[in-house]
């Protein structure tokens, strides 16, 4: 199942209480600020996470994430993905470097089936 929202808070997934973590629901979710936290902390606390991001995976989104999920003792699996910081030897198109910094379907979905 997919949805697309803008705000955690309004999440459009049909969540019953005793759904497990493994369920195939993919939630896109494009975020504005201020970021809601508390949206955010109970998604989070139900559902396995995999922030992708087209830029530094320091001090991103995927950051505020984990910063997120670690203050407020949160058990959950957050998976993240996105540009490598570091000098990156690779000219070409964007594809070529999302290829380079392992962001593609296979890529991304072998990472999260492996952990």
């Amino acid at each position: 199942t997919w949805s697309v929202t803008d705000d955690v808070g309004d999440c459009p997934i049909p969540c019953p209480t005793d759904c497990s973590p493994a369920d195939p629901r993919i939630l896109v979710w494009i975020p504005k600020k201020p970021l809601n936290e508390d949206g955010l902390s109970a998604l989070l606390s139900r559902f396995n996470t995999v922030v992708v991001e087209e830029h530094s995976i320091h001090v991103g989104l995927g950051s505020q994430v984990k910063d997120l999920a670690w203050e407020r003792r949160l058990d959950c699996i957050i998976h993240m993905f996105g540009i490598r910081d570091e000098f990156m030897h690779i000219f070409g198109s964007q594809t070529d470097l999302w290829q380079a910094n392992g962001l593609s379907v296979e890529k991304i979905t072998r990472k999260i089936l492996v952990d």
